[in-house]
C-alpha cells in the first residue's frame, strides 16, 4: 500500500536556485545551499530559524563533518566552516 504525501513550503528564500539538503538528525538541522547566492542555509525545523554561512563563491554542497564543523564545495576548493565561529580553512 502507498502513502500519498502533500509538499509543503517550509520556507523561501527568493533565490534562484537552492540545492543539496542534507539532514542533521541529531540536532533536527535542514542544510542546503544557495549555489549562485553563495550561501549555506540551515534551518532549525521546530522554530523555523534560519541561519547563514557566507561562501567565496558559488557553492555546490555542503556536509557534515563532525560535530562543530561543515564542508563547504565551491568554485575555488572545499572549506572547513566552524559552525560557531564561522571560520573557513582551505
Amino acid at each position: 500500500m502507498y502513502q500519498t504525501f502533500e509538499p509543503e513550503l517550509v520556507y523561501f528564500a527568493q533565490n534562484s536556485l537552492l540545492e543539496g539538503p542534507v539532514w542533521d538528525s541529531q540536532n533536527q538541522l535542514l542544510y542546503f545551499v544557495s549555489i549562485t547566492d553563495h550561501v549555506i542555509y540551515v534551518m532549525n525545523e521546530q522554530t523555523k530559524e534560519i541561519r547563514t554561512y557566507l561562501t567565496s563563491g558559488p557553492v555546490g554542497a555542503a556536509a557534515l563533518y563532525g560535530e562543530h564543523e561543515l564542508l563547504s564545495a565551491e568554485k575555488e576548493g572545499i572549506f572547513k566552516i566552524n559552525k560557531e565561529t564561522s571560520e573557513r580553512t582551505f
